[in-house]
């Protein structure tokens, strides 16, 4: 777990020998603030405009030689919420630990790239938070109802909404409650109908691979929504593995694998008449931070790795592993959608497909969509915990 999900353990604080800031945890282990940086973050009117955070104090002007000088636990119904420091300049701030523990992940000091997110397989995930549309979504529904379906969206990387009107409209709607719709090369909302003449594979009776959409994209949208508004066919399954379980699988089971998919691109282009896209990414994208960002799988739009003859039968190996681990069923799940249910999930870090299915003479299968940054959603939660 990261230091941000471990807040709460915060067991003292104390200045070190060299004038830091140390928060101890009630495991022992030690994070390190230097003066400077916590100077710089003070949430004060003096140093920043309460409406809008923006700076009014320039920190290069800060004394280099900055020290801590006291410390204090406060703040809120319970001691241990907030710390007071007070600087050798003579100025106090009031940092919350929240922050604290968020800033000690951003600078490097939690080693894991899956952060506080719960990763799961076939066997652990168990059932996939609901909500109903007039619980969550419409005109009256609550906000404790969207925040937690909002919290499970970002802890697995997936949620369900019941009851959904099948209709574009109350796509959009659902949209609107979390931001503003992010439009792609298919539109604004955009929809797969099966055919049993079929231009693309997607619009066939035939499984689709495990896969994220538009890989070719430097950030490919985040957010995924899926309204079911036909459904009267034998299977068609939509199926769900969690790159970064995938991900860090690997990275305990062959490091090797694991370094060259976090670090060698792959080129993918996608070249139409009217548009023409030539991505390069890792197939594991990794954050400033070392955590997992955008996982990338498109076995049919993918072009060639970037990577020199001496690392190359190093890589396809790594791709083998990779494959064969995606597709491992022991980490997929499925879930036949009915229509009026909407999934919700994360284009990257989630994969998704489908199994195969039946159309016969009068059988039909129409899903619509829509896509959202991940910025939307997170926007979103901290909106609605501000208003808690």
């Amino acid at each position: 777990m990261s230091v941000a999900g471990r807040a709460h353990d915060l067991a003292s604080v104390a200045i070190g020998d060299d004038g830091f800031l140390a928060l101890i945890l009630g495991d022992g282990e030690i994070i390190q603030f230097h003066p400077l940086l916590l100077r710089d973050a003070c949430p004060c009117t003096t140093c920043r405009r309460a409406a809008t955070n923006e700076r009014l104090v320039d920190p290069t002007t800060f004394d280099p030689a900055l020290q801590v000088t006291n410390v204090a636990a406060c703040g809120g119904p319970d001691a241990g919420e907030a710390i007071e420091v007070q600087f050798s300049d003579g100025h106090t701030s009031l940092l919350s630990v929240e922050w604290l523990a968020d800033h000690a992940d951003a600078c490097g000091q939690s080693s894991e790239p899956a952060g506080d997110l719960t990763l799961w397989d076939a066997s652990s995930l168990g059932d996939i938070h609901s909500a109903t549309w007039r619980d969550a979504f419409g005109e009256d529904g609550s906000q404790p109802a969207l925040s937690a379906w909002l919290d499970a969206l970002v802890s697995v990387g997936v949620a369900l909404v019941e009851d959904v009107p099948a209709d574009e409209e109350h796509l959009v709607a659902a949209a609107h409650q979390i931001g503003q719709i992010q439009a792609s090369n298919y539109g604004v909302t955009w929809q797969i109908e099966a055919t049993l003449e079929p231009i693309s594979e997607v619009e066939s009776q035939r499984p689709l691979a495990v896969h994220t959409d538009l890989p070719y994209r430097a950030l490919a949208p985040g957010l995924q929504l899926l309204l079911c508004v036909h459904a009267d066919v034998k299977g068609g399954a939509s199926t769900f593995v969690d790159g970064y379980a995938v991900a860090e699988h690997i990275r305990h089971h062959d490091r090797a694998a694991w370094d060259i998919l976090t670090t060698v691109e792959l080129t993918y282009p996608y070249v139409r008449t009217e548009i023409e896209h030539h991505g390069r990414a890792p197939i594991i994208g990794l954050g400033s931070d070392g955590r997992y960002d955008q996982i990338r799988r498109a076995p049919d739009l993918v072009g060639v790795p970037r990577v020199g003859p001496a690392q190359t039968p190093e890589f396809y190996r790594a791709l083998g592993v990779w494959n064969m681990t995606v597709d491992d069923p022991s980490f997929e799940i499925q879930i036949r959608l009915k229509p009026g249910q909407m999934l919700a999930f994360n284009n990257h870090r989630l994969l998704h497909g489908r199994t195969a299915f039946a159309l016969g003479s009068s059988g039909r299968r129409r899903l619509i969509g829509c896509y959202l940054a991940l910025d939307e959603v997170h926007s979103r939660r901290r909106v609605l915990a501000r208003q808690r």
